[in-house]
């Protein structure tokens, strides 16, 4: 069974590697970070840190009925709108967590997103698949900045400390 405190300190770190990358990212003018490469679902660095941050505003906004929804890649101008937005998700997510009792993160209860009724699911579960979803991403957005000539640093969970800023 999944606590409160653990999964906010997954998520916080979670956000500490993105905000790692993000930090490098923002360091791309914004031609090529919109420069499509081939091989990728999402073929642009800025299309594919929009679409991490998405989903965690899609899912968790559907457990914890705070997501903004609908938004669109080009509602955020550059990397930096996109940093900025992935803040705010992220402190959604964690007040949630914070006012989640353990019962609740743990037991099946209806996603809501845009309005509509969806699955029964667990917000623990849900909340996983939002990490390992941003880590899968996270990695070919780090391709990417390689095949762009700007390597990232490295961005693996981080082990020290807890902080999503």
């Amino acid at each position: 069974m999944h606590t409160p405190d653990s999964l906010i300190d997954l998520h916080v770190r979670c956000h500490r590697s993105l905000a790692k990358l993000f930090r490098h990212c923002r360091k791309l003018d914004n031609e090529l970070a919109r420069r499509e490469l081939d091989g990728f679902g999402f073929p642009d660095l800025h299309a594919q840190l929009f679409h991490i941050v998405d989903v965690e505003d899609w899912w968790m906004g559907g457990v914890s009925l705070m997501s903004r929804g609908g938004s669109k890649a080009e509602d955020f101008a550059d990397i930096r709108a996109l940093d900025e937005w992935r803040k705010e998700v992220a402190q959604r997510t964690q007040s949630y967590l914070e006012r989640a009792s353990r019962k609740e993160l743990n037991e099946k209860h209806v996603l809501r997103c845009g309005g509509e009724k969806g699955p029964k699911l667990v917000p623990a579960f849900v909340l996983m698949h939002v990490v390992t979803h941003a880590y899968h991403h996270k990695g070919q957005a780090s391709a990417m900045c390689r095949l762009l000539g700007h390597p990232a640093p490295e961005t693996d969970l981080p082990m020290k400390g807890r902080s999503h800023r």
